[in-house]
C-alpha cells in the first residue's frame, strides 16, 4: 500500500534496491561503480504492468551510450532455475551480443556452503 511509503513498485521493487545497495557497499569499496536495478521475468497476463526498466532495453541504452561490458546480478533468485538462465543466460547475452556489449552473469548462490551455512543459521536463530 502506498501509505507504507515504500514508493513506485512498492515492497517488491524497494527490497531488490536494499539488496542491490548492500551488494553494491560490499563490491564496491572505493570504487566508482555505475549501476542499474532492472528487472526480468515478466510476469501474468500481457495487460498486467510489469516493473521497469527490462533487462534488455536497459542493455540496448547502456550500448548506444558507449558501456562495452555489463555484470548482470540476479539478486532475487537463489537459484539458477529456468527463469535466470533463460531471461538472464539466453536473452540478455543475446542482446550484449547484438549490440557489441560483453555481459557477464554472477552465479546465484544455489547450493555453496556458505549460503546453506547462513541460512542454518538463521533457522537455529529463529528455533
Amino acid at each position: 500500500p502506498a501509505a507504507r511509503g515504500f514508493g513506485e513498485g512498492g515492497a517488491y521493487a524497494a527490497q531488490h534496491l536494499a539488496v542491490a545497495e548492500v551488494v553494491i557497499a560490499a563490491q564496491g569499496a572505493g570504487t566508482a561503480l555505475t549501476w542499474d536495478l532492472v528487472y526480468q521475468s515478466r510476469s501474468g497476463p500481457p495487460t498486467q504492468p510489469w516493473l521497469e526498466p527490462d533487462i534488455n532495453d536497459a542493455i540496448r541504452e547502456l550500448a548506444a551510450s558507449g558501456t562495452r561490458a555489463v555484470v548482470m546480478v540476479p539478486l532475487g533468485f537463489v537459484s539458477d532455475h529456468m527463469e535466470v538462465k533463460w531471461d538472464l543466460d539466453t536473452e540478455a547475452m543475446e542482446t550484449c551480443e547484438q549490440h557489441g556489449v560483453r555481459g557477464l552473469r554472477v552465479p546465484t548462490p544455489g547450493v555453496d556452503p556458505v549460503y546453506v551455512s547462513g541460512l542454518i543459521d538463521l533457522v537455529e536463530e529463529q528455533g
